[in-house]
């Protein structure tokens, strides 16, 4: 059982809010409940802060998936995949190596060669709708050059003892939220006056929302449950505080 969980980033005028871990960024991650202010020179620096521990009773599982696509930053790749669950990263895709990469002995011994192959070729997919979103997403904030990174979470949470699921997905852009899917609602919540646009044309997409619904209560749920049942041993320890893992960037 989690005990606690905080996720939280550090923003260019100071303020907190929950938002991604991206694999470029800094890591500055503390055991604690509080992220501390970054200096007035750091355009944008993304931390994230995840406390929690395990007890060994099987109760809530969680898998996350995290995409972060980067652009005007040469060194880093196009897309990033890197998938948790119970927070513990068991897979990382690239775009510049086109495969998913297993992080766990368990994920390479119990799941089907066809696996990986699926997961590439939704990546594949994947990096280009995020990289049309990117390009969209300057073109309407009238931003011409620089970096920028889009990053989209999502995934789902169940609780083995009542069977009880939920959803959820964030999308944020350059260190901000931007709009947030409400599961209960079925409707979009725009966390930025620019995100109003998106939240209305998402909103009337009901494929998109039927989609929306099913991923993340049925098919996340149940890749979830294969997961738990596979790694169980792994992925059930006590006392253990479990933090993403980032890189040493920053941007200056």
């Amino acid at each position: 059982m989690f005990c606690s969980r905080r996720i939280l980033i550090g923003s260019e005028d100071g303020r907190c809010s929950r938002l991604l871990h991206s694999p470029y960024l800094s890591h500055n991650c503390q055991t604690q409940n509080t992220v501390s202010s970054l200096q007035p020179r750091m355009k944008t620096l993304i931390f994230l802060v995840v406390v929690g521990t395990y007890s060994t009773a099987a109760e809530r599982h969680t898998i996350t998936y995290i995409e972060t696509a980067a652009t005007g930053w040469n060194e880093s790749p196009e897309l990033t995949e890197v998938i948790f669950v119970n927070r513990q990263e068991f897979v990382h895709y690239k775009s510049s190596l086109k495969k998913m990469v297993p992080k766990t002995e368990w994920i390479e011994k119990t799941v089907d060669p066809e696996y990986w192959e699926r997961e590439r070729q939704r990546n594949i997919h994947s990096e280009q709708a995020i990289k049309a979103h990117v390009v969209w997403l300057m073109e309407r904030l009238n931003q011409t050059s620089g970096v920028h990174i889009l990053q989209w979470m999502y995934g789902c949470e169940w609780n083995e003892d009542t069977e009880e699921v939920t959803g959820f997905e964030i999308l944020g852009y350059d260190g901000r939220d931007y709009v947030a899917f409400d599961l209960k609602t079925e409707t979009y919540i725009a966390s930025a006056p620019q995100a109003v646009i998106t939240k209305h044309n998402w909103d009337r997409d009901k494929t998109r929302i039927s989609y929306k619904k099913y991923f993340l209560t049925q098919e996340c749920v149940d890749k979830l449950k294969n997961f738990v049942n596979s790694g169980r041993k792994s992925l059930m320890k006590t006392g253990k505080i479990t933090r993403f893992r980032a890189m040493d960037t920053i941007f200056i």
